[in-house]
């Protein structure tokens, strides 16, 4: 069998370009890896996914599809090429078991880990034949700009999929069966330019009615991490701007009359996901009577939202779980099975009918300077995956 050393796999895809949308760099080369290894450009398919994602695209998702060497489930295997832009000029070295960033980058763990973890996985079943049922292997684009690459990816592509295993995460023995669901939200406040300094009561400042719903929103709390009646979820403010994404207002002495503001409210439970962003409308649209002009106007509210995507629990007896655990066992192992509190491609794969498990691979400290990627974790994701897909059965 040929041989490969799996942290050169992964150094090369943790150099690789490719914030979101810009991915086909990372796309170019695993096609060229796995054409190198064998693998046929009839098995290999990028998908027109950009035709209906909104923001700019480089390429679509890439899906390499493997007949089965006997008989199973097909098995649906993702991970996402994009990184946040603070990893863009990463330079990986070698520091003991850890790979770290050489400058004041990230490193790009997240999610290069699982493309290396699944290019080792291609690789033996190229050259050790590895028994194995039929496999869909599955990079998706934008899944850090809110999983819009699984979200809008072909479906007839997965469709014979019975379950998935999606790797995104840092150890490789804990399972991700459930995952928070989210709801972002854009908030216009229209007021009232008038000077400052001479005549400020002519004006309705969109500033002060964004700060007193801010201020009830906190009080009321349903800011940060929220607890209300029984129920857990999370929001947050995230931007403010002014129409064009620049700074709010215009000068000191000019009463700001408009400012835009981005937000997003999660929970495992969808009820209660609405239920906080119904609680940030309100206090928006509150507040915007408690300005006036000396007329008695108002500022105008314009609360907008969109169900980023939905939160998933897997049943108990859903055959992946049961293949994870059973897997991590025979390789010695205690497996771990946790719920997510961000969002992950498997939100939308839950959604296309292919409940998936999700893996860690070795990410630590993620979208950060500090981030490093463990090498035992990373390792130990190889060889999971090779015991999950040979004990694969219907």
């Amino acid at each position: 069998m040929q041989s490969i050393d799996r942290i050169s796999v992964l150094e090369k895809v943790l150099a690789l370009a490719g914030k979101s949308g810009e991915e086909h760099e990372v796309a170019k080369h695993i096609i060229n890896t796995c054409i190198g290894w064998g693998v046929s450009p009839s098995q290999i398919h990028v998908d027109d996914s950009p035709s209906r994602i909104q923001s700019a695209c480089t390429t679509g998702n890439l899906f390499i599809s493997f007949p089965g060497a006997r008989p199973g489930p097909e098995i649906l295997i993702s991970s996402h090429m994009d990184t946040v832009p603070l990893c863009i000029g990463a330079k990986p070295v070698l520091d003991g078991g850890r790979i770290v960033p050489a400058g004041a980058t990230a490193l790009g763990g997240d999610n290069r880990t699982g493309v290396a973890a699944m290019l080792c996985l291609i690789h033996l079943i190229q050259f050790k034949k590895i028994p194995h049922p039929p496999l869909v292997f599955l990079f998706t684009i934008r899944e850090e700009s809110g999983l819009q690459g699984s979200r809008y990816l072909d479906q007839a592509r997965i469709k014979g999929c019975l379950f998935g295993i999606n790797i995104d995460g840092g150890s490789c023995i804990e399972g991700t069966k459930a995952a928070v669901g989210a709801n972002r939200f854009t908030v216009e406040i229209h007021g009232k330019a008038s000077h400052a300094g001479v005549h400020p009561e002519k004006g309705i400042s969109a500033i002060m009615v964004a700060a007193l719903a801010m201020e009830n929103i906190f009080r009321g709390g349903w800011f940060g991490k929220v607890h209300q009646g029984g129920k857990t979820g999370s929001s947050n403010i995230g931007i403010l701007s002014d129409s064009e994404g620049l700074a709010i207002g215009q000068a000191t002495n000019v009463v700001t009359d408009f400012v835009r503001i981005k937000g997003e409210c999660r929970s495992m439970d969808p009820d209660f996901m609405n239920e906080i962003t119904e609680a940030h409308q309100l206090a928006f649209e509150g507040s915007s009577k408690k300005i006036l002009d000396h007329q008695g106007n108002t500022a105008r509210v314009h609360f907008q939202k969109q169900c980023e995507y939905r939160p998933f629990i897997l049943p108990q007896n859903c055959p992946v779980i049961s293949l994870f655990e059973k897997s991590v066992l025979a390789l010695g192992k205690t497996p771990l099975l946790k719920d997510g509190r961000g969002g992950l491609d498997a939100n939308w794969f839950f959604e296309h009918g292919v409940p998936s498990l999700t893996i860690g691979a070795g990410q630590n400290q993620i979208h950060s300077l500090g981030e490093w990627v463990d090498l035992v974790q990373f390792q130990g994701a190889c060889d999971l995956l090779e015991v999950m897909v040979s004990k694969a059965t219907t």
